[in-house]
């Protein structure tokens, strides 16, 4: 189980942080906040190293990246 904290550490990030080796909330209830529209950067000894969001979100952007001959 992946439980984390959230927050804002990285000044150049417009997500919430999630971190992976901290204690606290489960992960259901972080993947029902993404199934609610929520984005987060998941990180790993204060790295990013995964990003979670709602899959529409996910299709629309590869969606215009291939609009977009891929750029």
């Amino acid at each position: 189980m992946v439980s984390g904290h959230l927050g804002t550490t990285r000044k150049d990030s417009l997500l919430a942080e999630i971190d992976v080796n901290s204690s606290g909330r489960p992960l259901l209830a972080v993947i029902e906040e993404v199934e609610g529209g929520a984005a987060y950067v998941v990180t790993k000894r204060d790295r990013p190293a995964a990003v979670l969001m709602p899959i529409q979100k996910v299709e629309d952007l590869m969606a215009s990246t291939v609009a977009g001959g891929g750029r």
